[in-house]
């Protein structure tokens, strides 16, 4: 949530950075901008040039409480596996039985992909227990993989040609949207975004 009411803008192309944070924060994991008590002519403005499709404008702060409390939550799955071996294949099965669920059929054999390397990674450098979380939104599904290890994944690649592994996160890198990996309190969050279209 955005408190306009004192926000000045020296030229109205400077609106624009809501409509790229919208569709940013719209990727992972699917939050919402809403701009509340904007004056009228910054509510024109975002009007005009079409940000308005982005975000939503709410009259005062208590209305944009209101409106993201209405909000209906995106349809989500999680579960938590151990740090074995054979984790990876049953976070795949889950994967691509919540796609066939969901009707994204297609997506399936590329989300199995992804969510693969991803929890590869966290049994083979984490060796913590691993909560995976399954998100779909109006455009896009989330995966992410939770560990409680602090060392953040880093796209470096194998040291030689030949050499085996490494690739992982190149893999993730090109069959997706975008994917990144966030520190929280007692470890890290490494995700990625797919569109479902």
């Amino acid at each position: 949530m955005v408190d306009a009411q004192a926000l000045t803008v020296t030229d109205d192309i400077h609106l624009t950075v809501f409509a790229a944070v919208a569709r940013h924060a719209a990727a992972w994991p699917s939050i919402p901008i809403l701009i509340c008590a904007a004056p009228p002519h910054l509510t024109a403005a975002l009007t005009r040039l079409g940000i308005d499709r982005h975000v939503t404008l709410c009259a005062s702060p208590h209305e944009g409480r209101i409106r993201a409390a209405r909000r209906p939550l995106p349809a989500r799955i999680r579960n938590r596996y151990p740090p074995t071996v054979g984790t990876v294949g049953a976070a795949r099965h889950l994967v691509d039985q919540v796609c066939r669920t969901w009707g994204l059929r297609r997506l399936a054999p590329v989300a199995g992909l992804v969510v693969t390397e991803l929890v590869s990674n966290a049994v083979r450098h984490a060796g913590t227990p691993i909560d995976l979380a399954v998100t779909r939104t109006s455009r896009y599904v989330h995966l992410a993989v939770q560990d409680y290890t602090s060392r953040l994944a880093r796209l470096i690649g194998p040291s030689a040609e030949h050499e085996p592994g490494g690739r992982g996160l190149l893999i993730v890198e090109a069959f997706t949207n975008c994917w990144g990996c966030t520190p929280t309190r007692d470890g890290k969050v490494t995700w990625a975004t797919l569109p479902t279209r």
